[in-house]
Formats: structure tokens, sequence, C-alpha cells
């Protein structure tokens, strides 16, 4: 069997040459010694400023968990989000978890459900409050009126709010007419008193 050659590494290096690379070795334990006290100075860092992350978010009702996302979805894109939300929901639905399934929660960390509902609820009463005034006021222009009537010596039976259909406006129109009838029953007896007194002065001067 033939002996393989030896391969000829050539001539070993010279004194010279491995100065220069025992050099170099030394040289780069240094820099590897200075590269990692700057590394432990950066990561000390990061960890002073995650905590401080976590404490704000802890402030704004955040979890660590939900910080943890924040951090990394920042170096995410918005499909890769938006695709990662996704298969999550599918998961969810397969596990029969209630997540995605139901209406999901606002940036206020109440329900979406809940809060339509408290805004409907809201609205509502705001509603409410705008019939209440529109029914004062038409109440009152049904009192105005019939004041008016009154005073001018129309009818009772003139009142223009069919008990019917406007029972509240058809009374308030009643009310304000009786007022009014009073009204200009008062100011005759007034008138007449006066015409009287007046004659009375005018006999006694001649």
């Amino acid at each position: 069997m033939a002996r393989k050659a030896k391969i000829d590494s050539g001539p070993p290096p010279s004194p010279v040459d491995q100065e220069k690379t025992r050099q170099a070795f030394k040289d780069d334990l240094k820099e590897l010694d200075h590269q990692t006290e700057i590394a432990r100075a950066a990561q000390a860092k990061v960890r002073a400023t995650k905590k401080r992350l976590l404490s704000l978010g802890k402030a704004l009702g955040f979890d660590p968990s939900q910080v943890d996302w924040a951090i990394q979805a920042r170096k995410q894109e918005p499909e890769d989000i938006d695709r990662e939300t996704r298969k999550r929901t599918e998961m969810a639905r397969l596990l029969s978890i209630p997540l995605g399934t139901q209406l999901g929660l606002d940036f206020d960390g109440v329900s979406v459900a809940t809060k339509i509902d408290t805004e409907a609820l809201a609205a509502a009463k705001e509603a409410e409050k705008e019939t209440i005034w529109s029914q004062a006021a038409a109440l009152e222009q049904a009192n105005a009126g019939g004041y008016k009537s009154g005073q001018q010596g129309m009818a009772e039976d003139d009142n223009p709010y069919p008990a019917d259909d406007k029972p509240a406006e058809h009374d308030e129109w009643k009310r304000g007419w009786k007022l009014g009838v009073s009204a200009a029953a008062a100011a005759v007896k007034t008138g007449g008193r006066k015409t009287r007194g007046r004659v009375a002065e005018l006999g006694a001067s001649h």
C-alpha cells in the first residue's frame, strides 16, 4: 500500500511572526475585556430602562406581558402583527376560548359591549331630558295661548288642543284660559271703578 505524501506546510514561522501573533492575541484579550465591560454597562442600562418602562406601564394599567409585547411589536411590521393576532384568534376559537368570538376591549380596559351599553344609556337619558324640556315648552306655550284667548274673550270650547290627542296641552290651555278670563274681568272692574270715580270728580267740580 502506497504511503500518502506528506503535505509541505512550509517553513515554521519566524520568531518575529510569532511575536506579532502573541501580541495580537494579547491585544484582543484586552479588547475583549473592554467590550465585555461596555456590554455589561449597556445591559445594566437596558435593565434599568425596562424597569422604568414596567413602572410606567403599571401606572397606565398595563401588566408586564403587555409591556413586553409592546417592545417586540415595535420591531414588527403592521401586517405581521395583524397576522399574529388572527392566528391567536383562530387558535382561541379552536380551544373554545371566548377570544375573538366576543366583543373585545377598548383602550381604557372596558369591554366594547359595556361601553356601547353605557353610551346608549347616556344617549337615552339625554334624549329623555330633551323630551322633558320639549314637553315643558309645549305646556308653557299652551298656557300662554289659553291666557291670551281668555283675555280676548274667546270661548272655552275654542281650545285648539284636542283632549284625546294632547290631554296635557288641553288642560294647560284651559288653565291659562281661566286665568286670562279672570284677568280680563278684573281689568273691566278696575276700569269701571276708575270711570265712576272720574265722573264723580267732574260732578263735584261743577
